[in-house]
């Protein structure tokens, strides 16, 4: 259907009059052309009207549209326009396409006259001109409804042009002629030109009753004494029209009350022949012409007498209504009320003297005019009563309720009463701090300031009221805009895109620089409604215990906002619980700077309260000195300066030589590490000796511990020290402390049958393991240690695991922790290692795992991690102490799978590829962790051996054995002893097999070598043996193991930790060691081995800073590390 589509254009009474049309069957269909149709509509007029309709355009939701009625041809819509709509629809036409509505588009009358002329006299071309354009001249209206009616008729119209023939068109003067004479006025008898006279009388009660001027016609007769007789109302409008004196009011009939409307639209409701109702913009083109004549006048109502009616004139000026107050001294407080006027310095004429309004219209007694703004008329019927009485108390309430009013009117009211600013607004950010938004966004809401009052940014009011001061604001949108601008330019916005409008989402971090940035450029910023001032200054204070021996710090003090301020336990007590603004001594409200939440949160973390101060123990002196960095203000007292100078002197410590009688020599660097040892020791504060594997360690704990023993035996007391150690190194550390300190007594508490701890009064040490430390805890705590030493102590890495909680059970006066890779896969194991040594030191393990997670993208907590470790940890390279060990040269050997190996990893490549996309799509990385464990165990069986994978090949030499058998044989034959490590024993199992063919002797170790055997192998291989190869899985003899008699090392597989391979080839590369070192990996081409490599060299950096290298590669990886290792 039709007219739905286009009901939108059409007012209640087009819409009415048009069905009226339809209904009494005024609609005719002409001709349809496809998707175009011709309708003629007979108005009110002689001839009908032509409605031409194109539906070719739904398509782009257009309907090309033209009427051939003046109504039309000045707004584009008209009744005979709808009467065709629902003359279309009964007639059910097709339409090519049904959009939910249509707009309107106008066509050009005059090519349409030709295309129905062409019609008419058989023109081809009809289809391709049928719409575009304007409206043309009504002659041409006439024109085509004349030609069509001459073509469709044997005979022409009377009185019109001569007939031709079918086919030949009329002559051109034929067709001006008619045109002419067709556009012509009609004329009327003029006999009565000087016996009437039209009078025009504006009917006052009809029109407030209708709410539209109503003009009354009247005509007033030439008496026989040659007076004008009394004023009736108009019997023939025409023909009294017709004679009027003056060419304006002679066309009235047709302009005004008739249908032909050629320059004019009115809409007009006509009652009886001689009413007239106009709407505003009728009235203005009428009555000043109206009024011109002298014969306008207005009556209260139809029955009045004229004695006493005068004409009116017309004011051109335009009215505008105006809210006036006077003070009141009888009901006391103020009568506002309106009134009319034309300009600033002209009186405001009061309501009494307006007769009427409607519409734009207001009539007074001797004029007539119009109001500027047609919202007027509003005002004007609420203040027409009477003024309003604003008690003084509620002038405030009177002005904001005045002011949702928009637009507003003028206002003249004297300035005790209320005073209109156009003020420039102040910006104002409030952000809601407790807001939980997904992201950790924080939420904002723009507004602006008038004076002191708020309006948000969204608010479609236009003017804010201060009722105290009794000021009306302007508001200044363009300001605000610009405001708005200046925001969206200087966020982040969470969302990536605000619109100006609605609450913003302030990405957290961005937070404090965007504050700044706003009240540098005058901008209020308010948090939760509350002054919001930034933190500026601190004064901070640290003082000592008051015993001589000093155990711990507090740190005090106060912190500045911008005029507000806090104490420091208050601004902690806020990190700690994740507050980013605190309540000051003012009731306002501090943000803290983004370098406060992390410096002092790192505080909170590492401190304890105690007595409303941040306690801290005399061991954490460095860290809190870093943490105390030079643009703070913090006074430190006598005690904690003595603490903090010998911290920072420790590693300057003079050299102490071995004991008397000590069984080896020591070298510089482990003389200078007893001296450090001894410092730490006098401070009563733990150490961490983390030299590099193969300095030789072990020795340097053995003369330390036998400087101890002749001490105590100069002093009387004894009390034994306890070493736990990996049950690979139990006999290790027996025979050495044998070896080089024969009177220091040595008790081995290992095995099942293992007694000795009742009594430890003729014990200096106890050598346990780590295991049996777990399963005798209960005994072992029970016993005040003088030492508690941990060798391999990262045996202890896992914080939670049960090893490293029995270890912190233990008690002792001294503890002493030895690793080479104290910091194996994370920077978290730092906290377990380092709560044994010095307990408390990096505050409590949830706060130093959320410094370890962000120390990768934060280098200032690395850098005070460091500061604040560094006096309890030696660590040396071989490459700083040992300038005489041979050097050490790493090779990788990359091997080339076989076609068959080739299609057995792609296919189980492929497979795990796939299955991991859709895992973790499904379910995130984080549960696919068996499935990522899996596919890469798999992965790297299959790079290193298809056997590993498929017992029928296990048969296979395979590339990397080829290889590494080849070099063995070679190697053997020179001379020389190699290490092979591999981290699958099936693998090595695998090469057993091939080095027996080849009559390679060997020896193997995994862990299933029980403690005798491994010390026998690692003898018989160190002092002669006739076996130049050694097998050894690499986590059994990865550590503890001295083969200094091997020179070539092969790493069969890359281990993910790149530290454990390293200590792996330091088995070799150690003290005793006199020939240059080679160690080679076997990596086979385009496999995850070679991908593992590459992320070993991206992941690996981050703790070099602080101590070691942190090779936790599996923990870090990415979906992007996985779809490398995949590809």
């Amino acid at each position: 259907m039709l007219s739905p589509l286009i009901r939108h254009y059409f007012s209640p009474r087009e819409i009415l009059e048009g069905e009226g049309y339809a209904r009494s069957g005024a609609v005719k269909l002409l001709h349809s052309d496809d998707d175009r149709h011709h309708f003629q509509v007979q108005g009110t007029a002689d001839e009908p009207y032509d409605v031409y309709v194109d539906c070719n355009a739904l398509f782009d939701r257009e309907l090309d549209v033209v009427c051939s009625c003046p109504r039309f041809q000045d707004v584009g819509k008209c009744k005979h326009l709808w009467a065709m709509a629902v003359a279309f629809d009964r007639r059910k036409l097709a339409i090519p396409s049904r959009p939910q509505r249509a707009r309107l588009v106008s066509c050009d009358m005059d090519e349409i006259h030709s295309e129905i002329y062409d019609r008419a006299i058989g023109g081809d071309d009809i289809d391709d001109r049928f719409s575009s354009g304007s409206l043309s001249h009504p002659s041409a209206v006439r024109f085509a409804n004349q030609a069509i009616r001459a073509m469709s008729s044997p005979t022409s119209v009377a009185g019109g042009p001569p007939a031709t023939s079918p086919g030949s068109p009329p002559p051109a003067w034929a067709r001006s002629l008619e045109a002419v004479r067709l556009n012509m006025p009609r004329q009327y008898s003029t006999h009565q030109e000087a016996t009437t006279q039209p009078w025009y009388a504006i009917n006052v009660a009809r029109s407030l009753h209708s709410d539209q001027l109503t003009i009354d016609l009247f005509e007033r007769h030439l008496q026989a004494d040659g007076t004008w007789g009394k004023p009736r109302h108009a019997s023939n409008r025409n023909i009294l029209l017709a004679t009027a004196p003056t060419a304006f009011e002679r066309e009235l009939s047709t302009r005004v009350w008739g249908d032909e409307i050629p320059t004019y639209s009115w809409s007009k409701v006509r009652h009886k022949p001689y009413e007239l109702n106009l709407e505003a913009d009728d009235s203005e083109w009428l009555l000043p012409r109206l009024a011109a004549t002298g014969r306008l006048v207005w009556l209260l109502r139809e029955d009045q007498p004229w004695d006493a009616v005068l004409p009116i004139r017309w004011d051109p000026s335009l009215y505008e209504f105006v809210l006036l107050a006077d003070r009141t001294t009888e009901k006391g407080g103020w009568l506002v009320r309106g009134g009319l006027a034309t300009d600033p310095e002209v009186p405001v004429a009061p309501m009494a003297d307006l007769l009427l309004s409607t519409e734009r219209i207001v009539l007074f007694a001797d004029r007539v005019g119009l109001l500027s703004d047609p919202n007027a008329e509003h005002w004007i019927s609420m203040t027409a009563a009477g003024p309003w009485h604003v008690k003084d108390e509620q002038r405030g309430q009177f002005l904001s309720t005045l002011a949702q009013i928009s637009p507003q009117p003028i206002t003249r009211f004297p300035s005790e009463f209320c005073t209109v600013s156009t003020a420039n607004p102040v910006p104002v950010l409030n952000v809601d701090m407790d807001a939980k938004v997904k992201g950790g966004a924080i939420v904002g809401h723009l507004s602006f300031a008038y004076g002191s009052t708020r309006v948000k940014s969204y608010h479609g009011q236009d003017y804010l009221v201060d009722e105290t001061l009794g000021v009306i604001y302007s508001r200044n949108l363009t300001a605000e805009r610009r405001s708005a601008s200046f925001l969206q330019g200087q966020m982040v916005h969470a969302n990536g895109y605000w619109d100006g409008y609605s609450p913003l989402r302030i990405v957290r971090d961005e937070f404090s620089g965007l504050i700044k940035t706003l009240t540098e450029a005058g901008w209020v910023v308010e948090a939760n409604q509350q002054a919001l001032r930034v933190g500026g200054q601190l004064k901070l204070n640290v003082t000592s215990s008051p015993a001589k021996q000093i155990d711990w710090f507090d740190l005090d003090g106060q912190v500045e906002f911008e005029g507000g301020c806090t104490t420091l336990p208050k601004l902690l007590s806020a990190i700690r619980q994740g507050e980013r603004t605190i309540r000051l001594n003012d009731g306002s409200v501090g943000l803290m700077p983004e370098e406060w939440m992390q410096r002092f949160g790192r505080l909170a973390d590492l401190g304890g309260l105690e007595e409303g101060k941040l306690r801290f123990q005399s061991s954490q002196a460095l860290l809190l000195d870093a943490l105390l960095s030079s643009d703070l203000q913090a006074t430190v007292d006598k005690g904690f300066r003595q603490i903090r100078e010998r911290l920072q002197e420790t590693h300057l410590v003079k050299a102490l030589n071995e004991p008397k009688g000590f069984g080896t020599k020591l070298r510089d660097y482990q003389k200078q590490g007893q001296g450090w040892l001894s410092c730490l020791h006098e401070l009563n504060l733990g150490a961490c000796l983390a030299d590099d594997m193969g300095l030789g360690k072990t020795v340097q704990v053995i003369s330390w511990l036998e400087t101890l023993r002749i001490r105590r035996k100069k002093t009387n007391e004894h009390r034994p020290s306890l070493v736990v150690v990996p049950k690979s190194l139990v006999f290790n550390w027996v025979a050495e402390c044998t070896k080089f300190a024969p009177k220091l007594r040595v008790l081995n508490y290992t095995g099942k049958e293992r007694i000795g701890l009742e009594d430890l009064s003729e014990i200096d040490l106890v050598v346990t393991t780590y295991g049996t430390m777990r399963l005798d805890i209960e005994k072992l705590r029970e016993i005040e240690f003088n030492y508690l030493i941990l060798d391999e102590a990262q045996a202890i890495k896992n914080a939670n695991a049960q090893a490293a909680k029995a270890a912190r059970l233990l008690k002792g006066r001294h503890r002493l922790a030895m690793s080479g890779t104290p910091i194996e896969n994370h920077l978290g194991e730092l906290w377990s290692l380092f709560e044994f040594i010095n307990p408390g030191l990096l505050g409590n393990s949830t706060a130093f795992q959320r410094v370890a997670r962000g120390a990768a993208a934060d280098p200032e907590s690395v850098q005070w991690l460091s500061k604040a470790i560094a006096p309890f940890v030696m660590r040396r390279t071989k490459k700083q102490v040992l300038t005489e060990l041979p050097e050490k040269s790493e090779q990788v050997i990359y091997c080339e799978m076989s076609p068959k190996h080739r299609k057995l990893y792609n296919e189980l490549r492929d497979h795990y590829r796939a299955l991991l996309s859709e895992r973790v799509q499904k379910e995130g990385l984080a549960k696919s962790k068996i499935i990522v464990l899996e596919a890469l165990l798999r992965l790297r069986q299959a790079a290193c051996h298809p056997g590993l994978l498929d017992e029928k090949s296990k048969k296979e030499l395979g590339p990397k054995l080829e290889e590494l058998v080849d070099r063995l044989r070679e190697l053997t034959d020179e001379g020389h002893k190699t290490l092979v490590f591999s981290q699958f024993t099936s693998f090595l199992e695998i090469l057993k097999v091939h080095l027996k063919k080849e009559q390679i002797p060997f020896l193997y170790l995994d862990g299933q070598t029980s403690l005798r055997e491994r010390e026998a192998l690692v003898n018989k291989f160190q002092n002669g043996g006739v076996e130049p190869v050694f097998l050894i899985s690499l986590k059994a003899g990865g550590s503890g193991l001295n083969l200094t008699v091997a020179d070539y090392v092969f790493l069969l597989d890359p281990w993910w930790n790149p530290a454990v391979e390293n200590q792996a080839i330091d088995r070799t590369h150690r003290i005793g060691q006199n020939n240059k070192v080679h160690a080679c990996r076997l990596i086979t081409k385009d496999t995850v081995e070679e991908k593992v490599l590459q992320l070993q060299e991206k992941k690996k950096a981050l703790s070099e800073a602080i101590l070691s290298i942190d090779g936790s590669l599996l923990r870090k990886l990415s979906w992007d590390d996985l779809r490398i290792l995949f590809e």
